[in-house]
């Protein structure tokens, strides 16, 4: 009998027109799987990353080999159709620390997966990445290609972010050197121009490149753009506040049409972490910004941007900082920007984080008690610690 979802439970729990109405789990859970770390929706089929599950695949257990599980709402409940693993799945590739779905194409990233040295036989590139596509065929989901960069290199975390829009698969490199600059970042461009194959259509970089700029923090697709985000946490000096990118393809080739930056932006802000695309519209998420909500800055509370993404090429511009928008009962009703933005307020409760760790970027390899060594140029690490400190400060100026 497949698996199925859980009602969820709603007794005492106030209604403000959208609740919780089920709750999903992987039916062979299992201790640290992280279930949930990446997840992606489209129609009625959902996709879930568990990046350190350890499946069987025959011959045992493959530990933090990661898994991902689709999910299809059959009209009553969601119920379990597949659990998505790579055919040669290794012990720490994390499979599943990201996904994505468009129609009948699943992307999946594994920033663990170690990969053959072109001019070293026998010797590996550690963490260089891999993402994996899936088709749905006969009812079922199967691996059609595993897709690498063609000038993959140690450390890149290839596959840190995907996206998908019908045969276009974008995967960022998230901690990509581009020498001598360190973690600059990377996203590659994949075409499917039918079949099985699927060919590297572009490589993209920032036009501004820097140090520690995390190009790939987050990537979306939809239709003829890409959005991009870069977090600029710099690991050894002031980190930026952050950015993000939009490219269009005309033809075959991609090229940027602006860049953006939130209005006000600060240091370690982390604009870009998390990005969105539709039509003619980007969000933005800065996870790390410091709103001013009246009685002084609250650390780490957090913003989000949305902007026309065809805005003409404007680099310091963001029309609508939607910072308040769960954390004050004075808001206006209707925001307006170049173009206007209608948002309708019913009812937002007082709900405001004061944490200051930092950036939540996924790291090539867990962080459980499963793990003991972390590559020295992890953001989940070095990184969160290097934020800290402008968090503190930030929250009384």
């Amino acid at each position: 009998m497949a698996a199925e979802a859980s009602p969820a439970a709603t007794s005492g729990i106030p209604s403000l027109g959208v609740v919780q109405q089920w709750s999903l789990s992987a039916p062979n859970a299992g201790y640290q799987d992280q279930f949930g770390y990446a997840v992606a929706i489209d129609g009625n089929t959902a996709v879930v990353g568990a990046r350190n599950a350890d499946p069987d695949l025959g011959s045992g257990p493959v530990q933090d080999a990661g898994a991902a599980y689709v999910y299809n709402y059959n009209g009553k409940t969601w119920v379990l159709d597949a659990t998505l693993t790579a055919k040669e799945a290794a012990p720490g590739d994390t499979f599943g620390v990201s996904v994505a779905i468009s129609g009948g194409r699943i992307v999946v990233g594994a920033t663990g997966v170690n990969l053959e040295d072109p001019n070293n036989k026998g010797k590996e590139f550690k963490d260089s990445g891999a993402a994996y596509i899936f088709t749905r065929s006969g009812g079922s989901w199967v691996q059609q290609a595993r897709l690498t960069a063609t000038d993959y290199a140690e450390d890149d975390a290839f596959g840190s972010a995907v996206a998908i829009y019908q045969n276009t698969a974008v995967v960022a490199a998230s901690t990509k050197n581009l020498p001598p600059l360190v973690n600059v970042g990377a996203v590659y461009v994949f075409q499917n121009g039918g079949g099985k194959e699927w060919g590297q259509q572009a490589k993209l970089l920032p036009s501004d490149p820097f140090l520690g700029d995390y190009f790939g923090s987050s990537v979306a697709i939809y239709g003829n753009r890409i959005a991009i985000g870069a977090v600029q946490t710099n690991p050894i000096g002031e980190n930026g506040p952050g950015k993000a990118y939009i490219y269009r393809r005309d033809g075959q080739t991609w090229t940027t049409e602006t860049r953006l930056q939130a209005q006000g932006g600060r240091s370690g802000d982390t604009f870009g972490n998390a990005i969105a695309l539709y039509n003619d519209t980007v969000v933005v998420g800065a996870q790390h910004a410091d709103p001013n909500l009246g009685a002084g800055r609250v650390t780490s509370a957090g913003t989000a941007c949305g902007k026309p993404a065809n805005t003409p090429r404007s680099p310091y511009s963001c029309s609508l900082i939607l910072s308040q928008l769960l954390s004050t009962s004075s808001l206006p009703s209707t925001w307006t920007s170049p173009k206007t933005w209608g948002w309708r307020r019913t009812s937002f409760s007082t709900m405001v984080r004061t944490t200051s760790s930092g950036p939540n970027l996924p790291s090539r390899r867990a962080s459980s008690p499963r793990k003991t060594t972390c590559s020295k140029r992890s953001p989940s690490s070095s990184l969160r610690s290097a934020m800290s400190p402008r968090a503190i400060a930030s929250a009384t100026s």
